[in-house]
This record gives structure tokens, sequence and C-alpha cells, in this order.
């Protein structure tokens, strides 16, 4: 599913060992939006299915419901809070998107863009670039 790998990928530079409560809170809020919007996105795509029996369907429904909201916790995130508003703010635009605009090979929102370059530039400080 390409918005699960994007969340992986926007989301993979902001674990650290210091904890920062306000910056995690607002990181899982926008997750937990994100990933709302999949999972429904993912029951209309699979309403879309005409050849799946009732058990198939159980089982995917299992399989849906709460798909992303255990693969992360962003609880510590204090050592990279200045990529933190930037990383809110690409889950939000990803958020806004409709199931169709998600579910394409090529999304990537300005914001996306943004949190991006400055992840790629916070990657290069650290490396002592």
């Amino acid at each position: 599913m390409n918005q699960t790998t994007a969340m992986l990928f926007l989301l993979s530079i902001v674990t650290a060992t210091a904890t920062h409560a306000s910056d995690a809170d607002k990181l899982n809020g926008a997750f937990n939006q994100l990933c709302d919007k999949m999972e429904v996105c993912a029951m209309e795509q699979m309403g879309k299915e005409e050849n799946l029996t009732p058990q198939m369907r159980s089982m995917i429904e299992g399989m849906i419901d709460g798909m992303c909201k255990n693969m992360m916790n962003m609880e510590d995130v204090a050592q990279y809070s200045e990529l933190v508003d930037p990383a809110v703010a690409c889950i939000d635009s990803m958020t806004s998107q409709s199931c169709a605009e998600l579910e394409g090979d090529n999304l990537q929102t300005p914001a996306c863009k943004e949190y991006e370059r400055q992840a790629e530039s916070f990657r290069t400080e650290l490396n002592g670039g």
C-alpha cells in the first residue's frame, strides 16, 4: 500500500531516545488521523471488490482495523524536535487527500516536499556534512 510506505518514510527519522511530550502528542495525533483515513480508504477499496467471500472480508477487516496504529509510537522525538512541525504538516496534507489520491503512485504534497528537504538537511548535519 503506497500510503503506508510513505508514512513509514516520513516518520522513520523522528524516533529517538529522549522524550518531549507535546511534540510526541502532536506527531501521534497527526499520525493517528492519517491511520484512520487509511483504514477508511482500505475499507472503501475492499467494498469495491466483488469476488471476496464473507470469510475473506472478515479476515481483511480484522487486518485493517488498527493496521497502522500498532506500527509506531512517537514518544521519543526530542532530538528531532525541529522536524516535528514539518512532519505533522506533511502528514496533515496527506490526510486531507482523497482516497484515490492516497492510492496513487505519485502522492507528493508541497508540505511533504518541504519535510523531505528539511529532513535531508538534518541528516546531512548529523553526518557532519
